[in-house]
């Protein structure tokens, strides 16, 4: 096969794949406006399948840590270095056992 039918190959399949992708994309604007019309709010919903979403691929534990790191630099950001931000370590984290005990 030549590169010119290859590359025909996979824009084609490409080009299948996005058509499905828009169809999907349909039908989830839909659904979020049928919540939207039974009083449900769609961006507290959104957020809800990205958390699950991210639970999902991540696993809980990892995503608590990003969040309390996160949540350990927003306070930083907002305090502007006025108050030290609030040690959180995982459970059973060597890394926090070291910190605690001094071997960090």
């Amino acid at each position: 096969m030549s590169a010119e039918a290859e590359i025909k190959q996979f824009i084609d399949r490409i080009l299948r794949l996005k058509e499905e992708q828009d169809t999907l994309g349909e039908d989830i604007r839909e659904i979020y406006a049928e919540a939207k019309g039974r009083g449900y709010d769609k961006t507290v919903l959104g957020n809800v399948i990205s958390h699950l979403r991210k639970v999902e691929k991540l696993g809980r534990d990892t995503l608590s840590e990003r969040e309390a790191i996160f949540y350990i630099y927003l306070t930083a950001y907002e305090t502007g270095g006025r108050a030290p931000a609030p040690a959180r370590c995982r459970t059973g984290s060597d890394h926090c056992e070291r910190r605690n005990s001094g071997r960090a």
